[in-house]
């Protein structure tokens, strides 16, 4: 892993050999990277789930039940897309392409319903007609192991 992973492109289960539902073991050359770059941060983000933070630019969530990975999320200086669109790009780009896109008022990010699995954040959650609202986080989602954690 080198500082090129943080522009590879987002696919809705994996970014670069980041895989959603691989076993928390398939992380161990990324920690490995991110110790000796000193950028890993590790944390219990709730009685569910482990926090690995890379530089604040990529988040992966271990579901510690199951032990495999439940969630990825980009953002900050994440240079990397998906299908063309990456973080600070606008809600109006994100429409133009995506016409049929889903808010969910419960979670506040919008979701494109072939790829439910990726969500999109945005700076203001709450101007959701704000067409120059900036993507400030993508995350890639396995529900079942967010969902059903045991």
């Amino acid at each position: 892993m080198s500082r090129d992973f943080f522009c590879q492109e987002i696919n809705p289960n994996y970014i670069g050999n980041i895989c959603l539902e691989q076993p928390l073991e398939s992380l161990q050359d990324v920690w490995k990277y991110g110790y000796k770059n000193g950028i890993l941060d590790i944390e219990l983000s709730n009685n569910f789930f482990l926090r690995f933070s890379f530089d604040e630019n990529l988040i992966v969530n271990i579901n510690l039940f199951k032990n495999k990975i439940a969630q990825i999320s980009v953002l900050n200086n994440y240079l990397g897309k998906f299908k063309g669109i990456g973080i600070g790009s606008t809600l109006g780009e994100l429409l133009k392409k995506y016409p049929n896109i889903i808010y969910d008022n419960d979670e506040n990010f919008f979701i494109i319903p072939e790829y439910k699995s990726v969500c999109f954040f945005f700076e203001n959650p709450y101007e959701k007609e704000q067409l120059d609202n900036k993507v400030e986080e993508i995350t890639l989602n396995s529900y079942e192991l967010i969902k059903y954690p045991f």
